[in-house]
């Protein structure tokens, strides 16, 4: 299973000394055996809460995430769900690279290594994902990003055991 989230973010100044982030979690993004889903929080919230809950925090299901610590405490946060057998590729990517840098690396790369023959185009990005009815090229472009988390997984496990082990 492959899990990305979309997140709002929001700044709020308090009495002019310090700034706090708030925002919202506006889209849930899954791809399950092959089939994508795009999963609206604000209308399924209390099924986020019961029937997504235990697909997430199941030892026994594999996650797939990129980039996944903002969100992992977004789903704690609103929903107070937890990701349990969450696996992130740019952790496990920075755990075997033998080049010693630390920063972690963007998903576009990932794509560009592993999917070569796939165009990442990643203008929607910072969208406002609260807007509803999405378009049809929001919808796509979240599709892309859990459709091929599973793919690129694959390659970079075999890589690490290739490798490593």
């Amino acid at each position: 299973m492959d899990v990305e989230i979309r997140f709002k973010t929001s700044r709020l100044v308090c009495n002019f000394c310090c700034i706090i982030n708030t925002g919202m979690t506006a889209l849930l993004q899954l791809t399950v055996e092959g089939h994508d889903f795009i999963i609206d929080p604000f209308r399924m919230h209390k099924n986020i809460q019961t029937k997504l809950k235990k697909i997430l925090e199941d030892p026994n299901r594999l996650k797939v995430l990129c980039g996944a610590q903002n969100d992992a405490l977004w789903l704690q946060r609103d929903f107070e769900v937890y990701i349990v057998g969450g696996i992130d590729i740019q952790i496990l990517y920075n755990v075997f690279r033998d080049d010693g840098k630390k920063e972690l690396t963007a998903f576009k790369s990932f794509v560009n290594w592993y999917c070569p023959e796939v165009e990442v185009n990643k203008t929607l990005q910072m969208a406002d994902w609260r807007r509803r009815l999405l378009t049809e090229q929001m919808i796509n472009y979240a599709r892309q990003d859990t459709s091929l988390l599973l793919k690129i997984f694959n390659d970079l496990h075999n890589e690490v055991k290739y490798n490593f082990l």
